[in-house]
């Protein structure tokens, strides 16, 4: 069992006066996505906003995490419907401005 995310392992407990377990989830294996410092260069966790050796705050690059681009829903909301040809085709410019 990972510790640190809690996947995986057997869960015991009591049932009728005796110790009983059963599996909590599928044992996987732990997989943990890690970046560089940008400030240091220094391996961190990637979901980590600051840098524990630097101290310095991690600047998101792109999308924000979980999230989508200004493009993409713009066309999200042009594919339902939302927002007409004309408003897709302006907004869509000041985007790339």
């Amino acid at each position: 069992m990972c510790f640190a995310c809690g996947l995986g392992g057997t869960l015991l407990g009591f049932a009728g006066g005796y110790l009983v377990g059963r599996e909590t989830t599928p044992r996987t294996e732990h997989t943990q996505t890690n970046k560089n410092c940008q400030n240091c260069g220094a391996t961190i966790d990637a979901t980590s906003s600051f840098c524990h050796y630097c101290g310095k705050e991690q600047l998101s690059q792109g999308p924000i995490q979980g999230g989508s681009t200004a493009i993409e829903i713009l066309k999200e909301r042009y594919a339902k419907g939302e927002i007409s040809t004309e408003e897709f085709q302006r907004m869509r410019r000041e985007i790339s401005e």
